[in-house]
């Protein structure tokens, strides 16, 4: 007996290769068994199956070798990837107009800006001392992370987390592992985060080691010294 996957050329461990094959010669198998018709074939039609198979897998290894490197090096000069910059040792400049250089979380708060994690408000300020709520903080997370959650597949994870904004932030986050709710099912949302649970988030996605230092376990996180820790957790500042 002979089955039609005994025409794939072996070495072909690619599942997207195999598929594309073993369609074209779909109309010589049995799909119910996976036999080749060979009994109901002519020769010639045993013959064309084989030419198929060498002409797609020469075509798929051109493809391979040739056409998808060189499609990567254009695409990478046109659209060309954004390195974060570590600012350990540089002196901090100023981006927002109420973060002056002497504050403590500057520098943070700079290179978080260029990578396009954290952004102000749209009279140039960052407000670093308001309070930061539970779900700002982890948008903050799963935006460093540079993942990019779909609300089709990221919403009404928690009591308190429906279809809102911050919904597939929340949703990813719990997923991941890296934050959790309270007892009675529910987020939090709505809630300032506190210093502990932000390390803890921090922790756990990035595998850092954050304590809470001079700070207070159960103060509440401010928007620049989440950054601060952010940044701290990534290892883009000391």
């Amino acid at each position: 007996m002979t089955f039609c996957r005994d025409f794939v050329p072996a070495g072909f461990d690619n599942i997207r290769i195999r598929v594309i094959i073993l369609r074209l010669i779909s109309q010589d198998c049995d799909m119910k068994t996976g036999l080749y018709k060979a009994g109901k074939r002519k020769g010639s039609k045993r013959a064309w199956l084989f030419l198929k198979v060498f002409l797609a897998t020469l075509i798929l290894g051109v493809l391979g070798v040739f056409v998808a490197p060189r499609a990567n090096r254009l695409m990478s000069k046109i659209f060309p990837a954004k390195a974060v910059v570590s600012l350990k040792g540089a002196a901090p400049e100023q981006v927002f107009k109420d973060v002056p250089v002497e504050n403590a979380d500057a520098r943070a708060i700079q290179v978080l800006k260029n990578d396009d994690v954290i952004n102000g408000f749209d009279d140039g300020t960052f407000r670093p001392d308001d309070k930061i709520k539970r779900e700002e903080f982890t948008k903050l997370v799963v935006t460093a992370m540079k993942a990019s959650p779909h609300m089709l597949s990221n919403s009404h994870c928690f009591s308190d987390v429906g279809s809102e904004w911050f919904a597939p932030y929340v949703c990813y986050a719990k997923k991941k592992q890296y934050a959790g709710g309270y007892e009675d099912g529910s987020f939090g949302s709505g809630k300032t985060i506190t210093v502990s649970e932000g390390i803890s988030m921090l922790n756990k996605t990035f595998g850092s080691a954050l304590t809470a230092g001079s700070l207070q376990a159960n103060e509440e996180l401010t928007r620049g010294t989440a950054a601060g820790l952010l940044a701290k957790a990534m290892r883009l500042v000391r």
